[in-house]
């Protein structure tokens, strides 16, 4: 159904999950829809009660543990050269998110399978507040 807000969706360049570091990308929209509470990872309070989520897929169930909370300048990061990054690259994305982070699950760093819920900052279009999780089937 159309939204003018748009809709949540996996990188085009992303096997879907099969792939072993996945973006997911959705606005940061206010009122707490899509990736409107990313942003509040900033604070340790939530970072800290809010450590565990479950994805559903058509394709199974996701165990995903929260890694770090950051923001990230798209004119430097190296994230999002997903063809370069997935399969194999994991502990070079764990350095460079953990390495800004401003909230972190050193119990959670795992490099088998991540996930990036990436979406836009609010005091600048030059970064995203990104999330980081572990993901493992259910």
């Amino acid at each position: 159904e159309y939204s003018t807000a748009g809709a949540v969706f996996v990188d085009s360049r992303n096997a879907q999950f099969s792939d072993d570091f996945t973006i997911i990308y959705g606005h940061r929209v206010d009122g707490s829809r899509m990736f409107g509470e990313v942003s509040k990872y900033a604070e340790k309070a939530f970072f800290d009660d809010h450590l565990t989520g479950t994805l559903y897929t058509e394709d199974g169930t996701y165990k995903l543990d929260v890694i770090a909370y950051s923001v990230l300048n798209i004119g430097t990061t190296t994230v999002y050269r997903l063809d370069a990054n997935k399969n194999f690259h994991n502990q070079e994305i764990l350095q460079e998110i953990l390495a800004s982070s401003k909230q972190q699950n050193t119990a959670a760093i795992s490099s088998d399978k991540l996930l990036m819920l990436s979406t836009c900052d609010k005091d600048s279009q030059n970064y995203r507040d990104v999330l980081l999780l572990n993901v493992s089937e259910q």
